[in-house]
């Protein structure tokens, strides 16, 4: 549907010998999950993500949708603030371990 597509996540890129580079799949966040190696972060490239107007199709649609999942579920729902370190997240879902799969 309209409303299916992800976030663009960072990638880096990691020196293989002192003349070639790979792209790893590691992701991190600006805030909660930062690399731990200068290199990586210096290295580090944003994926392409969507246009302003996909991202403004994609917020209404999401709008429209968490309306009438709110009104569904409301007896079950619980809202946990996702602008927080990831552990604390996990805590408050109820996630065992982290989170972690």
């Amino acid at each position: 549907g309209a409303c299916k597509s992800g976030p663009a996540w960072p990638r880096h890129s990691t020196t293989k010998s002192s003349h070639h580079h790979f792209l790893s799949s590691d992701v991190y966040h600006q805030i909660f999950v930062r690399p731990d190696d200068d290199t990586i972060t210096r290295r580090l490239e944003w994926g392409q993500g969507p246009s302003e107007e996909k991202l403004l199709a994609e917020l209404q649609c999401y709008r429209c949708e968490v309306t009438g999942l709110r009104s569904a579920y409301q007896h079950v729902l619980k809202v946990i603030n996702g602008d927080q370190p990831p552990a604390d997240v996990y805590q408050q879902g109820g996630a065992p371990d982290g989170g972690g799969g």
